[in-house]
């Protein structure tokens, strides 16, 4: 039988949570239920391009990233007018904020929440966030039916601070199109994308893939790529992402020795023809939860380097399918890229590990259908 749901995430941009936002929103779709969207000040039109016409998206511009009490209520009054009006019969919160805000309103008007947790709000963050985050969710525990996590380790996080307890916690992997990565080519026309004449031999490739954000730490990697330079002189960075540190990260570039072997690409619908270029992935991130790229890394069967996050190991083992370095030291992720990129062995070897690892869990419709037995039990 089919049912209302409604999603509600802090930003809608190009981001990991996104992409599983709008995955479950297109599923739901297509599956016949009646669906709606609400995002906040923070959105990008090619994601809302993605949606299932029979998603109904609404944007609430109090719904914000930072802690503002006045915003805040503003939005859960909004929230509440809106649920009011549609009346669901499920919430399905993402993200801290609008998990906070919107279960909030779930509960003034007795409706059944569920929360996704995409990254403990408490990790790797200030230590005034790191309370208020913590009290917030202590509270917010009592309106949520269920939690759905997208890896072990955050289960394990939110568990041991003891968010959510007394709760059913389930682990779902976050869903995705893996055999786009696993099939891609790369493009025809790679010369003008990587930055040399045509004609000429394709030069060691480096590809991040992350929204340039301060947590996501391009600079502090841009900054130390005169380690990869010292063992690849003519290795080239992609960068495939966009975002508010945009200014930030151009003026890094044009500070290192070689600002012609950095390549901003801003976002790209074919991330996974661009991947298939690289001969080495890499991601240094502070906090996540466990990053979607590091899935879309291995589908690609590209080795790669990854700070240690939590839940990592899920997906990446140091020195299998890539190599996982310091969490605090930035240099180490650069040296080890150089390494890596200098030994063709090495990059056979973890490159075949990828492409034999069985990443089926990650698929989109394994996720929605597992989410859809959590539907039915909370709704039940």
């Amino acid at each position: 039988m089919s049912k209302r749901i409604v999603h509600v995430i802090t930003r809608f941009i190009n981001g990991g949570a996104d992409e599983n936002t709008l995955a479950s929103c297109n599923w739901n779709a297509e599956n016949g239920d009646d669906v709606y969207l609400i995002y906040g000040n923070h959105v990008a039109p090619e994601i809302i391009e993605k949606l299932h016409p029979r998603v109904t998206h609404i944007q609430v511009p109090n719904i914000q990233r930072d802690i503002s009490p006045h915003k805040d209520y503003a939005a859960y009054k909004d929230l509440v007018s809106i649920f009011r009006r549609i009346k669901p019969d499920l919430v399905h919160t993402h993200t801290s904020k609008a998990g906070i805000i919107g279960r909030a309103a779930a509960a003034k008007l007795k409706i059944t929440a569920v929360h996704g947790v995409h990254i403990a709000p408490f990790l790797n963050v200030n230590p005034i966030s790191k309370l208020v985050y913590s009290a917030a969710e202590r509270v917010a525990s009592r309106w949520t039916a269920a939690y759905i996590h997208v890896s072990e380790a955050m289960q394990a996080a939110c568990e041991e601070a003891g968010i959510g307890r007394g709760r059913p916690h389930f682990m779902i992997r976050s869903g995705m199109n893996v055999t786009d990565f696993a099939e891609a080519h790369p493009p025809e026309d790679w010369e003008p994308i990587v930055g040399v004449a045509p004609g000429t031999p394709k030069p060691p490739i480096i590809v991040m893939i992350a929204a340039l954000e301060e947590r996501k730490r391009q600079i502090p990697f841009i900054e130390n790529l005169h380690y990869v330079w010292k063992q690849c002189p003519d290795a080239r960075l992609l960068l495939l992402g966009d975002g508010i540190n945009r200014p930030a990260v151009e003026e890094a570039i044009s500070k290192t020795a070689h600002p012609d072997q950095i390549r901003l690409l801003g976002f790209r619908k074919d991330p996974a023809r661009i991947l298939a270029l690289a001969d080495v992935a890499a991601l240094c991130s502070t906090r996540e939860g466990l990053p979607r790229v590091a899935i879309q890394y291995v589908a690609s069967g590209t080795p790669s380097v990854i700070a240690a996050l939590p839940g990592i190991e899920e997906i990446i083992r140091d020195g299998v399918e890539g190599i996982i370095t310091s969490p605090t030291d930035v240099s180490e992720t650069a040296i080890a890229t150089g390494k890596l990129l200098s030994d063709a062995d090495m990059r056979a070897r973890m490159s075949a590990a990828c492409r034999a690892k069985d990443i089926s869990n990650w698929s989109i419709n394994t996720m929605c259908e597992r989410q859809e037995q959590v539907y039915k039990q909370v709704l039940n």
